[in-house]
């Protein structure tokens, strides 16, 4: 259950950011953000996923995430002072699958162990 408040406390301070006034920022640094947030609402859903033992809590969370990455892009082109940007939104996708990287990681010290 906490990862799934956390997740959705997450997620709550995410889009209250991604409606805010914009502080300037360097694109390169922009996209690195984007990268890191969805990365890290990425693993809070695959975390709370796989504490409930659900099915495919990898594809749920990339998904989820994804999903949450381009729907604050597209909210941006209603808000004003902020700017919708295809690259924030592929940063954010992006991001969202470094949790593979954390799988097949653990995979391979499972099948380690197994040897």
């Amino acid at each position: 259950m906490k990862y799934i408040l956390i997740s959705i406390l997450y997620l709550a301070i995410v889009l209250i950011a991604s409606i805010a006034p914009n502080p300037i920022r360097g694109e390169g640094i922009n996209y690195f953000f984007h990268f890191m947030e969805f990365s890290i609402f990425s693993l809070l859903i695959y975390l709370a996923a796989s504490q409930y033992k659900i099915k495919n809590s990898f594809l749920i969370a990339v998904l989820t995430a994804s999903f949450f990455a381009i729907l604050i892009e597209v909210l941006q082109l209603f808000v004003p002072l902020r700017t919708s940007n295809f690259f924030d939104a592929l940063s954010g996708i992006l991001g969202s699958f470094l949790i593979l990287f954390f799988k097949i990681k653990k995979r391979r010290k499972k099948w380690k162990s197994m040897k």
